[in-house]
């Protein structure tokens, strides 16, 4: 007499005869067959008892794939019974399961728990195909009936919240929202991501598995911006501890993976490799999700929002990630580089050392150079000239725009970062000079940001502060920004200089264009334009009026700084003297203040060598000649 369980096993069966055969067992002492490993554990093998017995029960998308599982590992085929727990999974499987999207997802989602044994009954690779093989159709049908019906509304049997979102694209989190400025990047193509209804069902797999999924999506032509979308949303699920949205949040996410490693692994193994720290354990999966979704990137360029990348590379910097990841992530960034802020480009460093920056500046400038490289590249291949007026296509224009939006970025970056006080003047420097300086319309900004650099750098050596002031061009400075660097006592004494400079010269100008009415045309003073003069009447007075008052306020101006020049001189011949007295007592050259000395003669415009040129030309006229006079 057989038992049913013996009847419908083969292996159950083989494993008893054995004990039979060997004849080891007696009544006090019985044979026990052991299964260590069994696929679903002791509530599948439940439901296999049931089943052998003809007790019902129910078979659903959470079990089928255990059970399917279990009855291979225990080689329960219709050989051995007829209709057996294989042909009813089978049956199941192909007539409820495999034809719809969500309950596939699922089935595969519970292979996680019996892998190797699934992969054994080629249910994954089943499962993977049917996934991207409906929701490549699903996509076809959709494009196909919005052509058909001029994209109208499409009658789907889907409930209302899946045909909304396959309608209409829907990000994942407000933190990863397209960004606000809904322009172009520049000579790119702008395509937005969608997140379709079943980027929220794959988000459920294990990393290894969705790789998979996504890989066969890949394959079999699911469109590139549905692609991003389930990476975005898969993202937002496994790493959403990362972004700060609650412990509560945090605790279920880890707990997933932590649980899977557990199951894959016997506890001794986890011991050996990881010891009892689970933030280390949960680190080391994270990092390892984090990599394979970045190596998942699609390679559209501009496909994702700026603000994900972002995102990505902090994680990747936290969980220090391979090298090669956060390259590819900065390279991403920099390609549209025209839609990030300030606020964007303020990544921490990591707190290693307390000596370092706050902020990671080598990064910012890696990002820059890529962009500065990309457009460089673009430039070279549209052979466009900036300065061309004629641009059917608005290439030129866009190119133009895109640049000075990043300049103007970096600039507030500079501004940001400037009070850092670990923040070295080379670096700060080295960003600057990334920019260039022909899409500067003005120098204001970059002023300001030098201005806190050196307020939050006093001990700076004066080679440190020509090195970070030299970028500065005096000439696209506001009257404001000469009038406060005039008087600003951090900045060097050339760059005083400069800007004195350049201010009497803006000043020549205005005299010289408002010093003659009498010219035809109009002239420009501070922004503002006067018509030409009319010779009759209270107009031409009261033009005169303003241009006196005008004069009178530009003179002052002058004597001003003619006043602070002196004052500068005088600042610098004493400095020179005291140099001069420390030379002298520890035998040191004074040639580095003399040049200096000379240099500065040279740009000082209010010097008085003119003065004695014209006194030495006059020494060097032939006295006059004398004529002898007679008296006739």
């Amino acid at each position: 007499m057989q038992f049913p369980l013996m009847k419908k096993s083969l292996r159950i069966r083989r494993l008893v005869g054995e004990e039979l055969n060997e004849g080891n067992f007696t009544m006090s002492s019985p044979a026990v067959i052991e299964f260590t490993n069994f696929p679903g554990g002791p509530e599948t093998f439940e439901l296999l008892i049931k089943f052998c017995y003809g007790i019902n029960f129910e078979m659903t998308t959470l079990n089928v794939a255990n059970l399917r599982c279990a009855a291979e590992f225990l080689e329960m085929i219709d050989e051995h019974g007829e209709e057996n727990i294989i042909t009813h999974t089978e049956t199941f499987l192909s007539e409820i399961v495999f034809r719809s999207l969500d309950k596939t997802v699922e089935v595969l989602h519970s292979c996680e728990h019996v892998l190797s044994m699934a992969e054994e009954v080629k249910l994954v690779n089943r499962c993977i195909d049917v996934i991207a093989s409906k929701i490549y159709h699903e996509q076809q049908k959709l494009s196909n009936r919005l052509q058909a019906e001029g994209n109208h509304s499409i009658p789907w049997n889907y409930n209302s919240t899946h045909l909304r979102e396959l309608q209409s694209a829907i990000l994942p989190t407000p933190n990863w929202n397209q960004d606000e400025d809904s322009t172009p990047v520049p000579h790119t193509i702008n395509r937005r991501v969608k997140v379709d209804w079943w980027a929220e069902k794959l988000s459920l797999l294990r990393i290894d598995l969705y790789q998979r999924v996504f890989t066969a999506m890949k394959a079999s032509g699911v469109r590139a911006e549905s692609l991003a979308g389930s990476l975005m949303k898969y993202a937002e699920s496994s790493l959403k501890h990362l972004h700060g949205q609650g412990n509560q949040g945090a605790s279920v996410m880890m707990s997933a993976p932590f649980t899977t490693a557990i199951r894959l692994k016997t506890k001794h193994h986890l011991d050996i490799n990881f010891g009892h720290n689970h933030k280390t354990i949960q680190q080391h999966e994270q990092r390892n999700v984090l990599e394979t979704i970045i190596s998942l990137l699609p390679t559209e360029n501009n496909l994702f929002p700026i603000s994900f990348l972002l995102s990505l590379l902090r994680d990747a910097i936290a969980l220090d990630t391979t090298v090669a990841c956060q390259l590819d992530l900065e390279r991403r960034i920099g390609l549209q580089l025209e839609r990030v802020t300030a606020n964007d480009l303020l990544i921490p460093t990591l707190p290693s050392d307390t000596d370092d920056a706050m902020y990671d500046v080598d990064l910012v400038q890696r990002v820059l150079v890529n962009y500065l490289q990309q457009d460089e590249n673009f430039k070279n291949e549209h052979n466009f000239s900036l300065n061309s007026d004629s641009d059917e296509n608005g290439i030129s224009l866009n190119y133009q725009k895109g640049i000075r939006k990043v300049t103007e970025v970096i600039v507030q970056y500079l501004a940001e970062i400037a009070a850092d006080a670990n923040l070295r003047a080379a670096k700060f420097a080295a960003i600057a000079e990334k920019l260039p300086s022909h899409f500067r319309a003005m120098d204001d900004g970059l002023y300001r940001a030098i201005d806190i650099f050196l307020k939050a750098h006093p001990y700076l050596t004066d080679v440190e502060k020509r090195k970070v002031c030299k970028l500065l061009d005096c000439q696209k400075l506001s009257r404001e920004a000469c009038f406060h660097a005039a008087q600003n006592e951090r900045l060097p004494v050339e760059m005083l200089v400069k800007v004195l400079y350049c201010e009497q010269m803006r000043i020549r100008n205005a005299l010289v264009e408002d010093e003659s009415p009498h010219q035809e045309g109009s002239y420009n003073y501070g922004g503002y334009s006067l018509n030409k003069i009319s010779n009759t009447g209270s107009p031409r007075m009261d033009t005169l009026s303003r241009l006196r008052q005008k004069n009178k306020f530009l003179k002052e101006e002058v004597a001003k700084l003619q006043l602070r020049v002196a004052e500068l001189e005088k600042e610098n011949t004493e400095l020179k003297l005291g140099e001069m007295k420390t030379i002298v007592a520890s035998g040191n050259s004074v040639r580095f203040f003399s040049s200096v000395s000379r240099r500065l003669g040279r740009m000082n415009p209010f010097s008085s060598k003119h003065k004695d040129a014209a006194k030495q030309r006059d020494h060097c006229l032939p006295p006059p000649r004398q004529r002898r006079h007679s008296v006739s």
